[in-house]
């Protein structure tokens, strides 16, 4: 999750040094500043944070499909007869 934070204010910083867009190198910064100390607390707080977060992507494909929603293909039902 650190160098998932690391390529996206990365990204937005060199977007903006680029383009010469000053609110996205500030926000590039900014994002690092407030995301890094976010991300140590979390890991303090539960070592097991970036399993849990993983686990739960895993099983998202499962449980939109569930959800019903517009573009995924509907829920078949096993029948036991």
């Amino acid at each position: 999750m650190f160098f998932l934070l690391l390529m996206l204010s990365g990204l937005l910083f060199m977007s903006g040094f680029l383009t010469i867009y000053v609110r996205n190198m500030v926000g590039g910064i900014l994002l690092w500043m407030i995301g890094t100390p976010i991300l140590a607390k979390l890991a303090n707080y539960d070592p097991y944070f970036r399993g849990i977060v993983i686990r739960s992507l895993r099983f998202l494909k499962p449980v939109l499909s569930a959800s019903g929603k517009i573009g995924l293909p509907p829920i078949t039902h096993k029948r036991w007869d």
